[in-house]
């Protein structure tokens, strides 16, 4: 049996118990619930507890991860994970993980690309497995954005949520990827910012910062090109995908994109109402969330496409 592939073993998510609601935000705020529904499409998102961190909360999608497979923790030899919200600036949060949940054969490494993080780091994960360097890896998508979040700043704290979402990847006779195609685009890289070092430095005030505007017009246009780009790379159209599963950053940007792409909402799988804006961990999230649910079928072909920081942006194609 050949086993020249990569294939997706596995998925899984862990979300904080604390739910922050819009009726909360619109106390503290003075300002409607229904102006925040209508501006994001979203009505609550979960946050971290303040005796825990970064690490902890991607421990708890690994360790998830772990028990769902039937691949032993020895076994995994690659751990990356995709962060903007590390525990520290210096070690690495994926060694912090690996520690806590036992992965004692496996190199870990972080990738900070943001909300196109996750994408980057199964790109990455996926060159590993696809020369026979490794076998087996966890890639984990996690932040906690409520401990950058200005909660005086109406425009940005209506949009974040904390959570982590991990896939489990293997070398396989069995294939989940089509392409993959991953971009930065560094001359914008001031639109999105964090003036900080980690997520354990209390003392500090270091903000998100972002200019929605730009934001918006550039994920519409840059997401419908992508999405465009790699389908026609693969000799495939928008019929053959069934559905969209895209970085929940807006739910006004998602409408955008399908509105373009004149491809119907249905397609374009959505979360963002329950968990906010959680960066590098929406789309492990949205995907684990829907197939524990039993919502895909054997075949199916789905595009995945995180956008954010940097401003980098990435797409894949896989087949479930």
């Amino acid at each position: 049996m050949s086993y020249e592939n990569v294939f997706i073993h596995s998925s899984s998510f862990f979300l904080p118990e604390k739910i922050l609601s819009n009726s909360e935000l619109s106390i503290s705020l003075n300002i409607d619930e229904n102006w925040i529904f209508s501006r994001t499409g979203i009505k609550e998102r979960r946050i971290l507890s303040k005796n825990e961190k970064t690490s902890n909360l991607a421990s708890k999608a690994c360790d998830k991860l772990l028990k769902k497979s039937t691949i032993l923790p020895e076994e995994i030899d690659l751990l990356i994970c995709c962060t903007i919200t590390p525990d520290n600036l210096c070690p690495a949060t994926a060694c912090s993980i690996q520690k806590e949940i036992g992965l004692k054969n496996a190199v870990a490494f972080d990738i900070n690309s943001a909300c196109a993080g996750f994408i980057f780091g199964i790109c990455t994960a996926y060159q590993y497995l696809k020369t026979g360097m490794y076998k087996n890896a966890i890639v984990v998508g996690v932040d906690i954005l409520s401990r950058f979040t200005n909660y005086d700043d109406k425009n940005s704290c209506i949009l974040f949520g904390d959570g982590a979402g991990a896939f489990l990847l293997e070398k396989s006779s069995k294939n989940s990827f089509i392409d993959f195609i991953i971009r930065s685009y560094g001359e914008y890289n001031d639109i999105i910012k964090i003036p900080s070092t980690g997520t354990e430095l209390s003392n500090l005030k270091p903000f998100l910062t972002l200019n929605g505007r730009e934001v918006f017009k550039w994920a519409i246009k840059s997401v419908y090109e992508i999405i465009l780009e790699i389908i026609e790379k693969n000799n495939l159209s928008l019929s053959n995908i069934d559905y969209f599963i895209l970085h929940q950053a807006n739910q006004r940007i998602l409408d955008g994109i399908a509105n373009k792409l004149k491809e119907p909402k249905e397609k374009f799988l959505s979360n963002i109402e329950k968990y906010g804006n959680t960066s590098s961990a929406s789309i492990p999230i949205l995907f684990s969330e829907f197939e524990e649910k039993g919502f895909f079928k054997e075949g199916q072909t789905i595009i995945m496409v995180g956008f954010g920081a940097g401003l980098s942006i990435g797409a894949t194609i896989i087949r479930v």
